[in-house]
């Protein structure tokens, strides 16, 4: 009962209070504002006054702690990517959540409010602990927001050293404010695990090893340790927050229009020769994939010693490049990590799938008046539209892949005028096209029929 009390008691200065140091700041401004500001603040021996105080600096607490909402999104999402601890924790309870309630969607219920809910239900008394780690956060969440205020209002007064001091305390109301938040998750995630006596077999789910593995992509392992690891890590926040298409090195977004079939295109193949590529003379290399059961809008590879992380945003649109071939057109976002060699997951995990690849490829790049150069596929290019044709060998069988890929557009994707022409006698099948994963998933897997080509 004490500690309950302790938690509403928490609770409510988390809403009182800030809204009381707001209506003192704005005391402290000679207009509308202030005059009501100052009445309550000076007019002590009115309980009336005191009264209409408390009730401002509540509505304005309420208001306060909804603009502090935001901060959610905008500092603690990048901070857990960055800083968090223990990804097989987080990766553990998704996957228990999911097996418990049938839902994986993030948005629909996730994982940490599903974790309150069950402690709630299960272990009263492990949830209040939770539950005073969030007030915390909570409160220095609503601070921080005041705290600014007030170093705009000490600013706008020209009183340079009340807003140092503010900014200083900005500063560190953050830091209480994701710790304790990053502290209140946590705590659930091991309460849930601890107090659901289930002895949990990670290792045996390939599910839960894309889990892990998405988990770890943003805290990479570089072997630094101390205040250089540290603000590493602090940079990544940094772009995290401000810049999120460009937060990891070689993120990009792109749409990609992709085929997969069992036998070798004669017109494909006949527009790359006429261009100087041929399938006999690619390189080959192997690609490791990772088996995600059910995630076709996932994917997660090793390249040549890097992790290429690939996630689809938005669902596939069907279009119809040219007269006789459909497909789908998905939007993705990819992010790259270089791993060091003792690094790298495939090692000893029977969850990651070789795909050998023979792949020729071009990139087409618009001049801005209407023309397009062509270029080799390995060369950089910021904005345009690559073709790649790619012969796959799978658990040693053979199949191939055409594919189309923009980058660096926004809105409708143009075609270049040279795959145009190809487009008018290709004959592709929308049942034959999706992503790798999907593809992977469906009809990759021993025992399962490849797709005949149309």
């Amino acid at each position: 009962m004490a500690e309950n009390f302790k938690i509403y008691l928490l609770d409510i200065l988390s809403v009182l209070l800030p809204g009381g140091l707001l209506v003192a700041l704005l005391a402290r401004f000679e207009g509308l504002a202030g005059k009501y500001a100052s009445l309550f603040l000076t007019d002590s021996d009115n309980w009336m006054a005191i009264v209409v105080y408390i009730g401002i600096a509540y509505m304005l607490g309420h208001f306060i702690f909804f603009l502090g909402s935001y901060l959610d999104d905008i500092l603690f999402e990048p901070y857990q990517k960055v800083f968090w601890k223990d990804p097989l924790l987080k990766a553990i309870v998704i996957n228990f959540k999911e097996e418990k309630t049938g839902i994986a969607d993030r948005a629909a219920l996730n994982a940490f409010k599903w974790s309150c809910a069950w402690l709630l239900k299960h272990e009263p008394a492990m949830y209040s602990v939770v539950e005073r780690h969030i007030a915390e956060s909570k409160f220095f969440r609503s601070l921080v927001v005041v705290l600014l205020a007030g170093v705009i209002i000490s600013c706008i007064k020209n009183e340079w050293w009340m807003a140092v001091t503010a900014f200083v305390l900005v500063f560190f109301s953050i830091i209480r404010y994701l710790t304790q938040r990053s502290k209140a998750i946590e705590t659930a995630y091991q309460y849930v695990i601890t107090a659901s006596g289930i002895r949990f077999q990670p290792a045996e789910s390939a599910m839960m090893y894309s889990r892990l593995m998405e988990q770890r992509v943003w805290v990479r392992e570089t072997g630094k340790s101390g205040a250089g690891d540290f603000f590493r890590k602090v940079r990544v926040l940094l772009m995290l927050i401000f810049n999120k298409t460009a937060a990891a090195s070689g993120s990009a977004k792109s749409g990609e229009l992709r085929w997969f079939f069992t036998q070798p295109d004669e017109t494909i193949e006949t527009f790359f020769q006429s261009h100087g590529k041929s399938l006999s003379a690619a390189a080959s290399r192997t690609d490791q994939y990772l088996s995600i059961p059910g995630r076709d809008d996932m994917s997660i590879k090793i390249r040549e010693g890097k992790m290429e992380i690939k996630k689809r945003t938005g669902i596939p649109v069907p279009v119809h490049p040219g007269a006789h071939a459909s497909g789908f057109l998905e939007d993705w976002e990819k992010y790259m990590f270089r791993l060091q060699d003792d690094k790298i997951p495939v090692n000893g995990s029977g969850y990651w799938l070789a795909v050998k690849k023979d792949r020729i490829g071009l990139k087409f790049s618009p001049n801005g008046q209407g023309e397009w150069a062509v270029l080799d596929i390995k060369e950089k290019t910021t904005t345009g539209c690559q073709a790649e044709y790619t012969r796959l060998i799978i658990n040693g069988r053979e199949s191939y892949t055409f594919a189309l890929e923009w980058f660096g557009m926004k809105g409708k994707q143009p075609m270049p005028p040279a795959l145009n022409m190809l487009f008018q006698n290709l004959f592709l099948d929308i049942q034959h096209s999706c992503g790798y994963n999907a593809y992977l998933n469906k009809v990759a897997m021993p025992g399962n029929p490849l797709p005949e080509n149309s």
